[in-house]
């Protein structure tokens, strides 16, 4: 696909640091993208950040995680930086969105750049 033939309205991008929505996807779309996630944890422990797909007849299914980053730490400032994971997302007749948990995190950030093909 030429991405220079893009109409507008058709690229999307989210950003998030808490429990929630990241973007929506329309329905009857397919959405191609990358997701990268990061975060820390200050005391000893683990956690798992995490990106889930959430709406009916949604492929990959609801539920289903697309990106995750998992770390642990015996000392305060443990971090992680996760390679940057492409999604590939399918909508039906409903909208769908993707969501960020934490996962136990201190501190951790969500960003999603794509666009609807």
């Amino acid at each position: 696909m030429n991405i220079l033939m893009l109409k507008d309205g058709k690229i999307l991008n989210g950003t998030r640091s808490t429990n929630g929505t990241i973007l929506t996807i329309p329905p009857n779309s397919f959405f191609n993208g990358s997701c990268a996630i990061s975060g820390s944890i200050t005391l000893a422990g683990s956690a798992t950040p995490r990106v889930t797909v959430a709406g009916n007849a949604v492929e990959p299914a609801a539920g289903a995680i697309v990106h995750q980053v998992a770390f642990a730490g015996l000392l305060a400032g443990i971090g992680s930086g996760g390679t940057p994971q492409e999604l590939i997302i399918k909508t039906g007749a409903e909208a769908a969105t993707l969501e960020f948990n934490t996962g136990g995190a201190s501190i951790a950030s969500v960003t999603i750049n794509g666009y609807l093909v």
